[in-house]
């Protein structure tokens, strides 16, 4: 069974919604991005017939139930609950006109077919919004995170600030230390692995706990979401490239150069001679000179 096309202008709110939403920040709590919203959506479903007697539970654990805490392309984030589930009478594409089934089965199948409208909780962080996780690994080429201790968060070395410095832990050295002895049956087995350190801040505090952070970037792979964190801000977030003046490549051009290039553009252009209202001609400052020596040769 082939659900009902969605209008023309249902398709263009979807475009624009879809090609917009990512300017949008979501609203902001205690400094925090709240990114889990309410979406009201309509669906479309199939229904076993064992679910019959009781159609919402069918729909729950057939459609609903799957949807928990996966990524959803046509929702954009992850669906991490849902309530208010009703079915029902008719399509809501045909704007009440038409009155349909509030089950709908026909004889080539056993399944029935029905409209159905929830509201589901979605987690949709937006590029900009400021998340908080806590920190589970730290490495001198990244820091990870754990957000709603659900979703994996990575901050990689060039989204952290340049004063902050990666500090290896020293149960590390006793590790490598130990690795060397395990021959020698004299000495324990039961050594601890121990971390690969911790970053500092520029005070020398220990990074540790929870972390607030900027999502740069998001990926979904399949039905799962990581986030690219940043702890820099938009100023510093630039490299060091694009902190560089902008140097034209055009070639600097002086008076004198110029000067020159014009007298040589206009040495072959002639000029109409200029006269006074009484027809006298008018002598310019640049031709006085001439004029004056001219007459002191006459003289002469």
């Amino acid at each position: 069974m082939v659900a009902t096309k969605r209008t023309a202008e249902s398709l263009r709110a979807a475009r624009f919604i879809k090609k917009h939403k990512k300017l949008i920040t979501n609203p902001k709590e205690d400094g925090v991005s709240n990114c889990i919203i309410r979406v009201p959506v309509t669906m479309y479903v199939s229904l076993a017939p064992m679910y019959l007697q009781n159609p919402l539970q069918g729909i729950m654990k057939q459609h609903l139930n799957p949807m928990i805490m996966k990524y959803n392309n046509n929702i954009g984030g992850v669906v991490m609950g849902y309530e208010d589930l009703t079915i029902m009478d008719a399509d809501p594409n045909d704007g009440g006109e038409k009155i349909g089934k509030l089950i709908k089965v026909t004889p080539d199948t056993p399944f029935s077919f029905m409209w159905c409208k929830v509201k589901l909780y979605v987690w949709q962080p937006q590029v900009g919004d400021v998340l908080e996780g806590n920190i589970f690994i730290q490495s001198a080429s990244h820091i990870g995170l754990l957000i709603h201790d659900s979703f994996n968060a990575s901050i990689k070395k060039n989204n952290i600030p340049y004063d902050w410095t990666f500090i290896q832990d020293e149960q590390q050295e006793d590790v490598n230390e130990d690795s060397r002895d395990d021959n020698d049956s004299s000495k324990p087995k039961n050594r601890k692995t121990g971390s690969l350190g911790h970053w500092a801040d520029s005070y020398g505090n220990q990074i540790d706990g929870k972390l607030k952070f900027s999502v740069r970037n998001i990926y979904t792979t399949g039905r799962v979401v990581s986030v690219e964190g940043t702890l820099l801000e938009s100023e510093e977030s630039n490299s060091e490239a694009e902190k560089l003046p902008v140097v034209s490549n055009k070639k600097i051009v002086f008076d004198e150069e110029v000067e020159e290039e014009n007298r040589e553009s206009h040495k072959d252009l002639v000029l109409s001679e200029v006269k006074e209202d009484n027809g006298s001609s008018i002598v310019y400052e640049a031709n006085s000179s001439s004029s004056d020596s001219d007459d002191s040769d006459e003289s002469d």
